[in-house]
């Protein structure tokens, strides 16, 4: 398992380092991270905002490596696998979405986030979520 808690790891801190930039005044890609409506957004991307988003998954990256190499001899290992396995149910339920605006069942699909919802992000939380789930179960 020290593979997978190494890969969630990089995944959520390529994903803290993303928000990270678009906290710090980046553009690049920040037209498909926030759900929209008839073109205009349902939020705006405040760098609060993004910078609480890189931390939770700064913690979420730190977590999967603990699971991952230093669980098994520690006296918090059967905390970090409830806490694991709730982080992999908020996931996956993240990627079944909220039924409007994102997850695999929304009925909002005609935006540009609406794609990368479907092909990327839902995906993501989806495996993100089992990994969780995996790398704590194995602890517990």
């Amino acid at each position: 398992m020290d593979w997978l808690g190494m890969a969630v790891a990089a995944a959520f801190a390529v994903v803290a380092m993303l928000h990270f930039y678009w906290a710090l005044g980046g553009t690049v890609g920040i037209d498909k991270i926030v759900p929209t409506l008839g073109g205009l957004p349902l939020f705006a991307p405040y760098a609060w905002l993004m910078t609480t988003v890189a931390l939770i998954a700064s913690v979420l990256a730190g977590l999967a490596l603990f699971l991952g190499l230093f669980a098994s001899g520690s006296p918090l290992r059967p905390y970090a696998a409830i806490l694991g396995c709730t982080v992999g149910g908020l996931l996956c339920l993240r990627a079944i979405g909220e039924f409007r605006y994102m997850g695999f069942f929304k009925r909002v699909r005609d935006s540009s986030y609406a794609g990368w919802d479907t092909w990327l992000y839902s995906p993501f939380y989806l495996v993100a979520g089992i990994a969780f789930v995996t790398l704590s179960a194995n602890r517990i």
